[in-house]
């Protein structure tokens, strides 16, 4: 692969990135008395991070709130280029972690509300299915200068 090499899209880093770690930077939870709270409520974060021809982070922090709970879990998806070298587009950086990184994350999401909810000995929250292309980043989401994911 050469330095030159550019990507445009989701579909031309698949066969050239692969996951190679990911990372938990918080999973905490806290009993709360909110008895007004009936309803559950889920927020997201989420930050790009790309070291050109190197690796490419992608990372979400999901924060549930329950009548009984304030959960939070932190993940983020390292992908690591086969062969160095290449640029990515930010228009493929957001496909892909839209389509490919939100996806491998959503396990480790829903298993971390769920178990923290369990420690915390309160109902676990049902977490509604993600399909594809429901979860989309804003456009003011941009990859990080240094290639470390921005909080």
């Amino acid at each position: 692969m050469s330095a030159d090499r550019s990507y445009q899209s989701a579909r031309d880093l698949l066969p050239v990135l692969d996951l190679s770690r990911v990372t938990a930077y918080e999973v905490a939870g806290r009993r709360v008395p909110s008895p007004e709270t009936t309803e559950i409520t889920s927020s997201m974060e989420s930050m790009i991070g790309v070291e050109e021809g190197v690796a490419f982070a992608f990372r979400v922090r999901q924060r549930v709130k329950t009548d009984e709970a304030e959960i939070t879990a932190d993940f983020e998806a390292e992908y690591r280029f086969s062969e160095s070298g290449g640029r990515i587009s930010k228009g493929a950086q957001v496909e892909f972690a839209e389509k490919v990184a939100f996806m491998a994350l959503v396990p480790y999401l829903r298993e971390s509300v769920h178990t923290t909810a369990m420690r915390l000995g309160v109902k676990p929250p049902l977490l509604g299915m993600v399909r594809q292309g429901e979860f989309r980043l804003h456009p003011t989401d941009d990859a990080a200068s240094d290639g470390q994911p921005q909080a």
